[in-house]
């Protein structure tokens, strides 16, 4: 078999087939003209992510999310990259980036307090195939800084395990789970949240539109 011949076999095996699953969970980028909306629900957020295909190794999209626990919302430029992998596994590296708000909810923790900053959260994805679906192991390391009352900083390290499945035509369901913890200083620090390894729980609904 000539070069040219072997390298366009590893083009085809590392392009995934058009009708496979997608997840915006975890790595893999859309491809050129895929777009997809992801929509989670559980503890202790809400979220909402939209991403475009640039081209076959980078997406660029927004992510909508309030934890509800708290009253902290981000709204979010997302860019993820496709660094390596196959038709069976990918791993990724993805970027969100944005103002943060935290509206003060006190109902469970009695000592937060409203603040605006910004919040930059690099993170690394590995997705293979398992089964039907998709399993996906993700670590990001986001950083908020708030701005009022002193200025701070909080560390949020977060590591997620979510497993994906078709369920109709360009739809995927799945459930993805984790633990973080929160380390902060200054007005960054929400008292009775911070230095707590926590957990969450989300049920991800993926529709790929294109």
């Amino acid at each position: 078999m000539t070069l040219a011949a072997l390298l366009v076999a590893a083009s085809l095996a590392a392009a995934p087939s058009p009708d496979a699953p997608i997840t915006l969970v975890g790595a893999g980028a859309l491809g050129p003209g895929g777009a997809g909306w992801l929509t989670e629900v559980g503890y202790p957020k809400f979220s909402v992510t939209y991403a475009q295909g640039l081209d076959r190794w980078n997406d660029l999209g927004g992510n909508v999310a309030l934890d509800w626990t708290t009253g902290e919302m981000v709204v979010g430029l997302l860019w993820r990259s496709e660094l390596a992998g196959d038709a069976g596994s990918r791993a990724g590296f993805r970027l969100l980036a944005g103002p943060w708000f935290d509206f003060g909810a006190t109902w469970i923790y009695s000592d937060n307090q409203a603040n605006v900053g910004l919040l930059l959260a690099p993170g690394g994805a590995w997705t293979a195939s398992v089964g039907p679906g998709l399993v996906s192991v993700t670590l990001d390391l986001g950083v908020e800084w708030a701005m009022q009352r002193g200025m701070g900083v909080a560390f949020l390290p977060r590591a997620g395990l979510a497993y994906e499945v078709p369920v109709a035509k360009d739809v995927t369901l799945g459930a993805r789970a984790g633990i973080w913890i929160r380390w902060a200083s200054g007005s960054a620090a929400i008292p009775g949240l911070d230095q707590k390894v926590l957990g969450e729980l989300a049920a991800v609904v993926t529709w790929k539109v294109f």
